[in-house]
């Protein structure tokens, strides 16, 4: 074995041990050490900005800080996988969840530490409104290209029932409305509007009401 120390207060600066460790000491505390299996650091790590820990022949894994963000970097060879029976990611003072995914349970998605989503055995949950940012058109669709059925029903009932549905405009004020009983609200001014070209048009302006026929 080879021993390096410190002459004048006999601190160990290095050990070279035959068939073992060759270890490496800090003001005589241990700090790294090869193993049979590779290498054990005792504290942490340093890198310069940019400096990259690479992982694999080819360099293919890579974690660095360049200064402004931190990366994980996989350079294209296969994917990058995280294996955990619960992956949660938070916010950088670790007092605010953002990610929490559970083995065999859901994946849950935070606003402002507010859990707005999360996956059911039987599809998804929504905590809050549901917006689309489509133009012009927005669709909900269905995978079944022979028939469709969307319902709208109350939470955890076995009824397909609604207390009711509207239909609002631009300046949020209800133009259509299905209530419950089935009962079909449509207010001034709003056409039932019937055939290809609109022929059959039904509605009452506020003082009369109107069946309108243009066509036949």
């Amino acid at each position: 074995d080879v021993i390096i120390e410190s002459g004048s207060s006999s601190e160990v600066m290095a050990k070279f041990i035959g068939d073992g460790a060759v270890e490496l000491y800090h003001n005589n505390s241990k700090k790294f050490a090869t193993t049979s299996g590779g290498f054990k650091v005792t504290g942490n790590i340093y890198g310069d900005d940019n400096a990259e820990l690479r992982l694999g022949d080819s360099g293919d894994l890579q974690l660095y800080h360049n200064g402004s963000d931190s990366y994980i970097n996989d350079t294209g060879t296969g994917s990058l996988i995280l294996v955990t029976n619960t992956l949660k990611v938070k916010n950088s003072a670790n007092t605010e969840l953002m990610i929490n995914a559970t083995e065999n349970g859901a994946v849950e998605l935070y606003h402002d530490n507010t859990k707005r989503f999360e996956t059911t055995a039987n599809g998804v949950e929504i905590s809050g409104r549901l917006f689309t940012n489509g133009a012009d058109y927005n669709y909900l669709t269905s995978n079944s290209s022979t028939t469709s059925t969307l319902t709208l029903k109350k939470t955890d009932s076995n009824a397909d029932s609604i207390d009711y549905l509207q239909l609002r405009n631009n300046a949020n004020s209800p133009k259509f409305i299905i209530n419950g009983d089935g009962s079909v609200v449509m207010y001034d001014n709003a056409k039932l509007k019937l055939g290809n070209g609109t022929d059959l048009q039904i509605y009452h302006d506020g003082t009369n009401s109107y069946l309108a026929n243009s066509t036949g």
